[in-house]
């Protein structure tokens, strides 16, 4: 069977079904519908719409049906291309509309076709959806003051009369005030910000004080150790509340938590650590180097910074958030992070800096339109051995941000942080172990202009309830994974014009894709990627299915291995249009089920890579990590143009890879 016709419409024949479709059509508007089932919704982000068309259970009995999307501002005349929805289930067709403008109303459009002239053949669903609008801080907000020098019980909350704590200063937070924290530190935490109703126009912000530095401090201040020694071991009493300590540093830098007081005897992951004892309330170090009477250790005593729970328009802003690390009851829910936000919506977390906390954000609940941007998550686990993190119970495969089930927000947007040295750096779906089961709502979650450095395992996970998640435009350095997708229940998900480079250091081999799992998945499509990696893109075996995996005008560039390996062979995909260099030393491109293929053979044996290209890409200069085309790059021009998706490139046709030659 041609995969590419059972599969999504390509450019040429969408452009010419276009041309009869509007002579043809049924015009249904929700709310005004002859055919109450069908309905069309979207959802916008700042500068995506997500849009889902749901028809009737005997609409389309052969699910032969396509769904093509049309788009255009409000007030414009003639409506452009977008790519085609994708179909998610018997009654769901589900896709997006990307490099839109924020704050702008669009008409939408989707035509049915049905090759097999059933009932949905020539039905059009409309609607207009807006985009978000960029956040901003109204500027008449009422100031509460906090300083480290200031009094609880004086102050008044001004400038000059500052309350020494926030927990203080959150007595008398209401909407339409800002909580305004002066430089210093605050050894705060396990706040709660609940059943609070703000608003876009009346928020509640907290930040810093401009030009100060404001540092949210998990620590406990009046750490005093009283060391001795039990053979090669250091020890010293803690008080109670410290022995549930899961962060335990020194000079910035973490300590191993072993998980049992033989493996810290033994140095089962050869690294420097420690064992917090609750049940003699004990601190025990092994540091065959060091001596801790001579270091300053840092230990954590809070859980979290804030819990935002059943709230609205909380915005952080300006604010460092460290050593967040006491481990309060053990269940993942309670695991420590710096920020909880639980069925809160319309909150923002702007340029805080978050460095040694367990987890920097931790997002769950019903919690909508979470936007987290130009933020810093840094840690030092990355330097431990990937075993020790991801199987010595160290649990800290958390990250900067990580979505937790239950999970039913929608509209979360992660952008232009830096994300670096954890073993997984980005979690952007909840996983429950199973199908999502409330079909025709999306979760609308945009990941893009990340820079992610130095991950032991995966980047970006868009693992679990995957529906409609979009992550484009970010950078992978030294990184195991660039992108797991492993399963993407529902679906679809959308990576387009990531890079992703490098090698890591411990030897572990660094790979831009990987797929690998047992059960059924959505529909994935890569567009656009580029990948300077030891390995290419991984597609891994076992029970695998999924709706599609649909490839375009990628690069795929292994340096020790081949450009791809495809172990799953029966399972649908459609790849064309992309870049394929293996390691120099390797006469094959890549492996499709157990068989090794040059481009020649993949075309021939399986109908993949009709239009692909083999050889050197012609990087601009690749030690200098600038993958861009250079001037007579065969990546130029090569590319398929794919409405909805490369309008608006440069040249004869788009360039294959992230870059266009010549923005």
């Amino acid at each position: 069977m041609n995969l590419k016709i059972a599969c999504l419409l390509t450019a040429a024949v969408f452009a010419a079904l276009l041309l009869f479709l509007p002579q043809r059509k049924t015009s249904i508007v929700p709310g005004k519908s002859r055919a109450p089932a069908r309905r069309l919704e979207a959802y916008g982000t700042f500068q995506s719409l997500g849009v889902t068309a749901t028809i009737g259970s005997v609409d389309d009995p052969t699910t032969g049906a396509k769904a093509l999307l049309q788009y255009r501002a409000h007030g414009e005349s003639d409506f452009r291309s977008g790519f085609p929805l994708a179909r998610v289930d018997r009654t769901h067709f589900v896709g997006s509309l990307f490099r839109l403008t924020p704050g702008t109303t669009y008409d939408l459009r989707v035509q049915f076709e049905d090759a097999n002239r059933g009932p949905l053949d020539g039905a059009t669903l409309e609607t207009a959806a807006a985009t978000r609008p960029a956040i901003t801080i109204p500027k008449k907000l009422d100031f509460i003051f906090v300083s480290p020098r200031g009094n609880d019980e004086t102050g008044r909350g001004l400038v000059s009369r500052p309350y020494a704590t926030i927990a203080r200063a959150l007595r008398d937070a209401k909407p339409g005030m800002e909580i305004i924290l002066r430089g210093g530190i605050y050894f705060e935490g396990n706040l709660a910000i609940r059943d609070f109703d703000g608003a876009a126009s009346a928020p509640l912000v907290i930040r810093g004080y401009e030009g100060e530095r404001a540092i949210l401090d998990g620590a406990a201040p009046d750490f005093q150790p009283r060391w001795s020694r039990e053979g090669a071991l250091w020890t010293t009493p803690l008080d109670g509340d410290l022995a549930r300590a899961h962060m335990v540093a020194s000079g910035g830098r973490r300590l191993f938590p072993y998980q049992s007081l033989d493996d810290l005897r033994l140095l089962k992951w050869n690294v420097p650590g420690f064992h917090a004892d609750p049940q003699d309330n004990v601190l025990r170090l092994n540091l065959p180097r060091e001596d801790p009477r001579k270091m300053s250790l840092t230990l954590a005593r809070r859980n979290h910074a804030f819990a935002v729970t059943n709230a609205r328009a909380v915005y952080f802003r300006d604010l460092t958030f460290r050593h967040y690390g006491y481990d309060a009851a053990g269940a993942y829910l309670t695991w420590p992070r710096a920020l909880e936000f639980r069925d809160a919506d319309d909150c923002l977390v702007e340029r805080c800096d978050f460095h040694l906390n367990d987890l920097g954000v931790c997002v769950t609940g019903n919690t909508d339109r979470l936007v987290i941007q130009d933020c810093t998550f840094s840690d030092t686990v990355y330097d431990w051995p990937r075993d020790a993190t991801k199987n010595g119970g160290a649990r800290l495969e958390t990250g900067g941000v990580r979505v937790y089930s239950p999970y039913t927000g929608r509209g979360l947007v992660i952008r232009r942080n830096e994300v670096g040295d954890f073993l997984d750096g980005l979690c952007l779906c909840p996983y429950n172990g199973g199908p999502w089961n409330l079909a025709g709502v999306s979760n609308e979650t945009d990941c893009h202009d990340n820079i992610i450095r130095r991950i032991d395992d995966d980047a970006i996970e868009a693992d679990g309830q995957s529906v409609n998640t979009r992550i484009w435009g970010n950078t992978f350095e030294e990184c195991m994974i660039g992108i797991s997708l492993s399963p993407t229940f529902v679906g679809p998900v959308w990576c387009l014009r990531n890079l992703a480079y490098g090698s890591e250091p411990d030897g572990s081999s660094t790979q831009p894709f990987k797929i690998s799992h047992n059960g059924f998945a959505g529909p994935m499509f890569l567009f656009h990627n580029t990948s300077y990696t030891e390995k290419g893109f991984y597609v891994g075996g076992g029970r695998m299915s999924w709706r599609l995996l649909y490839c375009r005008n990628n690069v795929w560039r292994a340096t020790v291995a081949h450009a791809f390996s495809q172990e799953s062979p029966d399972a649908p995909a459609d790849w064309d249009y992309d870049a394929l260099q293996a390691a120099d030393y390797l006469q094959d491109v890549g492996l499709w089920g157990n068989r090794k293929h040059t481009l020649a053979t993949l075309q021939a044996a399986n109908d993949q890579e009709l239009h692909g290209r083999i050889g050197d890409p012609g990087f601009a200069d690749p030690k200098r990590r600038d993958f861009r085309p250079a001037p007579g790059s065969p990546l130029i021009d090569a590319g398929e143009h794919i409405p909805g998706i490369n309008d608006g490139f440069l040249g004869a046709a788009p360039d294959i890879g992230r870059f266009e030659h010549g923005e």
